[in-house]
């Protein structure tokens, strides 16, 4: 026999309980057993976002090709530009459009000559590097005799040596002039005859014809 409990207490009888609680676990609307929870599905993307990347796929082969293109091209930018800053090299079409018609000068010729004759003076001691230094000092001294605005007290023999206002001859024969100098100078590597005579014969080959402009 079921146990009662006293209702004045607040309570229920025991055969009260078991029909509730039968009435409750017949009751298919709730869940008495816990089960993992479904996963909830991804969100669909919208159409343009599916087409955008289905773009990105198709031209993925394309923007490799163009990415290593850009790269070797930022390369060679980087060599010419160092080309450039050490060396007097320039493109054909660079040299054409920076070449300055020659015009109808004749430097003086005395000068010139007096002029190698002391460096011929220093070069018969063996002062090579002291006589080619001598020519490219008075090279700079005939450039702003000419062309008094072209130079900079700034300026050094190799940003002389790459100036636009100059014939190419005359860059050519002075950057060989500079060349030679900065190596005795600066590099600790002493001037032998063969470059002295080198020196020589670019200067008194533009100077004592008159190849300046």
């Amino acid at each position: 026999m079921a146990e009662s409990i006293p209702a004045e207490n607040g309570g229920v009888t025991q055969a009260a309980f078991d029909a509730a609680h039968k009435a409750l676990t017949a009751d298919t609307s709730i869940q008495f057993e816990l089960t993992d929870a479904p996963l909830p599905k991804p969100p669909i993307p919208p159409g343009w976002l599916r087409d955008f990347v289905d773009f990105l796929i198709t031209i993925a082969p394309a923007v490799r090709v163009l990415f290593w293109v850009g790269l070797a091209g930022l390369a060679l930018t980087i060599v010419y530009f160092i080309l450039r800053e050490f060396t007097d090299f320039r493109f054909p079409w660079q040299r054409a459009r920076s070449a300055v018609p020659e015009e109808d000068w004749t430097p003086e010729m005395e000068p010139a000559r007096a002029l190698l004759a002391e460096a011929d003076a220093l070069a018969a001691r063996g002062n090579f590097a002291e006589a080619a230094h001598l020519l490219l000092l008075r090279s700079v001294e005939d450039i702003e005799r000419k062309k008094p605005d072209l130079l900079k007290p700034s300026s050094t023999a190799r940003e002389i040596s790459i100036q636009r206002g100059l014939s190419e001859k005359t860059r050519e024969t002075f950057s060989l002039i500079a060349r030679h100098v900065e190596a005795s100078l600066f590099g600790g590597r002493s001037l032998d005859a063969s470059g002295w005579a080198q020196c020589r014969e670019a200067y008194s080959r533009f100077a004592l014809v008159g190849d300046w402009a």
